[in-house]
């Protein structure tokens, strides 16, 4: 599985590690026990069993509207296997067409049944 996801800046970033930290402090489940340097905090629009050179190419074309700003409007908790806490995001105009941006070109090369999507950042759970 594939995911389409952003990177959050320097700011935003410090601030979830710094949320990461608290929660492992408080010995709850936390992201800062994952030393990997690809787990970064991220927005995640979408994913997919492969990005295709035509996803690809439409994803390109979507990423001219980056950088954008977002603002945290709170928590939501996902379930998965396991559950998993991440910050909401005011879902403004912007990103809500470059999330459906993202999401048209994952679709246009990908079978229905394996498409999924999410948002927030993820923050640890």
């Amino acid at each position: 599985m594939r995911t389409v996801e952003l990177l959050v800046d320097e700011t935003a970033e410090l601030a979830v590690r710094q949320a990461w930290r608290r929660l492992a402090d408080a010995g709850l489940p936390s992201q800062a026990r994952h030393r990997s340097p690809t787990n970064r905090p991220h927005l995640t629009l979408a994913a997919c069993p492969e990005l295709t050179a035509p996803i690809r190419w439409e994803l390109a074309e979507a990423a001219a509207a980056l950088p954008l700003p977002v603002h945290f409007t709170g928590l939501v908790r996902f379930e998965r296997p396991t559950s998993v806490l991440a910050w909401a995001l005011d879902l403004d105009a912007t990103l809500a067409g470059l999330h459906r941006r993202v999401w048209e070109a994952v679709a246009s090369d990908s079978p229905p049944e394996t498409r999924g999507v999410s948002g927030g950042v993820r923050g640890g759970a």
